[in-house]
């Protein structure tokens, strides 16, 4: 018989849903042009329908994601910061 090994999960590990939850909330409209022009930085040139495939979870692709990942931290810390500003008036 043989041992099965079983893949230890880190705590902060997300699943794919999560990530996906995540970019629906706080991806704005026209994350597309800015994914664009952060992938040709890197040399990196894919169309706007794989952008889109990848944000919603039919392709996957590691570094469309992880830009994709960083453009909606990025909006999601502005709302927060806008929603700080106006809750202290």
């Amino acid at each position: 018989m043989t041992n099965i090994l079983k893949k230890s999960t880190d705590e902060n590990m997300h699943s794919h849903k999560d990530v996906l939850d995540f970019l629906d909330e706080h991806l704005r409209y026209g994350y597309v042009k800015e994914c664009k022009k952060r992938l040709l930085n890197q040399s990196l040139e894919v169309s706007n329908g794989y952008i889109r495939n990848v944000k919603s979870g039919v392709q996957t692709d590691w570094k469309v994601l992880e830009v994709l990942a960083e453009i909606a931290s990025e909006n999601k810390a502005a709302k927060d910061r806008v929603a700080e500003l106006i809750s202290n008036n």
